[in-house]
Formats: structure tokens, sequence, C-alpha cells
């Protein structure tokens, strides 16, 4: 009796293997980022925190040499030197303790971590160490230092923008209402287009706010975008 052998093209075979790596690639990658939805193979990504495509933030840092300025709802300085110019009214602060208002505040505020450098700007009411001054023909009053203002604290509420700035910094970040948490200890931080509220006190500027983008180069090694 003779028996019939069946060979298989070996053309046929390749194919089969084929679609099976194809399968399997394709089933990888739709099973794979279900597990890990902020897998970058760049580096550690965080993204889509809040539901406006911007990341929410919390930041106790060493304070930087910064430059802000925009529309604020309230300015709010404790001082204990320099001069401050209501008009053509001079506030010269006394050496002790000051504490300065300015409400519906638009203009320029320069600071490093010692001193207020510059307030160039409008207001709709200033107070200093209590004495009210509203504008008396105008809608609004201008407001500027003359030479360094020592300060203790500065809070800037309400929209505060900063478009991007980058120094060397130690202190703790906060990302999405505490999902995630790092402390930086000399590390340099780039910040991009970063809008919300800004408290410098006890030697600690703090930014509470939404960022598009944040950098943490050094041992964090941390890529946050939006």
């Amino acid at each position: 009796m003779e028996h019939a052998e069946i060979y298989e093209n070996p053309k046929n075979h390749h194919l089969k293997v084929i679609v099976f790596l194809v399968f399997a690639i394709v089933l990888a990658l739709l099973i794979v980022p279900s597990f890990y939805n902020d897998f970058s193979f760049t580096g550690f990504t965080i993204s889509n925190i809040t539901a406006n495509s911007s990341i929410k933030i919390t930041a106790d840092l060493t304070i930087p040499a910064l430059k802000v300025n925009g529309n604020f709802e309230n300015v709010e300085i404790n001082s204990n030197s320099g001069d401050l110019y209501v008009e053509d009214e001079k506030f010269r602060l006394n050496p002790r303790a000051n504490y300065i208002i300015f409400n519906s505040y638009a203009g320029e505020i320069s600071f490093n971590d010692a001193n207020i450098s510059k307030i160039k700007g409008k207001a709709i009411e200033v107070s200093v160490n209590g004495v009210v001054v509203e504008p008396k023909t105008k809608e609004t009053l201008k407001v500027a230092t003359e030479g360094n203002i020592h300060y203790t604290s500065l809070k800037i509420k309400n929209k505060v923008f900063i478009d991007k700035f980058s120094y060397i910094s130690s202190g703790n970040i906060n990302i999405g209402d505490g999902k995630s948490i790092f402390s930086l200890e000399d590390e340099k931080v780039d910040l991009k287009n970063f809008i919300g509220d800004l408290t410098i006190e006890n030697g600690k500027i703090k930014l509470e706010g939404y960022v598009e983008r944040l950098d943490i180069r050094g041992a964090s090694g941390i890529s946050i975008t939006s």
C-alpha cells in the first residue's frame, strides 16, 4: 500500500508566522498601556492630571530672582525698610514692620530672596500701615518703589502668570493633590506657563495653581507635561 505524504508549502508557513507576530504586537500595544497609563520610554512623565489639560501643582521651594507682570486681585507685603510712592505721596517705611496692601493691582513686581527691587503699576486702593489711599480724580493710583524694599513676606493672589523660569532649587513639589510628591536637593527646576497664587514667607516661595510643563534636572530626573 502506498502512503501519500502531504508537504506544506514553506510560503504558507512563513505567512502564518507573520500573521501571528502582527497579532501578538497589536495585542501587546492594547494591553500594556492599560497597566501603565503614564509610561514613557524617555523618562518619568505625568500627563492629563486635570480635565483642562493642565497640571495642578503646589510647590515649596527656595526663592528665585523673578519678575511677575499682570493684573492681580490682591498684593500683600510685609517689609521693614524702603520707600514707596503712591501717586506723588512718599511713604518712608519704618525699620521695624510695615504692612502694605494693593487691591486690584496691575503692573510689575520684581524680587529675589531678600528684596523687592521694583514695583511699578496701578491699584484701585492702597493701604500702608492702616492708612488707606484712594483715587481722588482717576480710577486708579500709581504706585512705585524707590530703591529696594527689604521684605519678610509677599503674597500675590489670583492669576499670577509666569511664562517660564529656571534655577537651582531645593524643596518639595506636590503634583495633582498628592498623587506624586517630589523632594529636591539642589536640583534645576524648569517651569513653563504657571498660573495661580504666589506666596513668599519663611524663606520659601509657595506656588499653588496649574502648570503646562515642569522639568526637574538632577537626581530626580523628572519631566512633567500636560
